[in-house]
């Protein structure tokens, strides 16, 4: 999180092998970790297609987990 343009590079690189995970259940949809704020402004601010961003946090897991 601390080079924006590394992370960028990293993520949409490695898309396919990257995993976001949480185990923090919250009564709100709101969680306190800066990761989750990090990846939404990546994709905000053009570093992180779209694309590679679902599958960091969702089509990776559904794809590894069978479902």
């Amino acid at each position: 999180m601390r080079d924006r343009e590394y992370a960028a590079r990293f993520l949409e690189e490695f898309a396919d092998r990257v995993l976001y995970g949480c185990d923090f259940c919250a009564v709100t949809n709101k969680h306190q970790f800066e990761l989750d704020s990090f990846l939404d402004g990546m994709v905000a601010d053009g570093y992180l297609s779209l694309e590679n961003y679902e599958k960091i946090v969702r089509k990776n897991a559904i794809k590894m987990l069978k479902l």
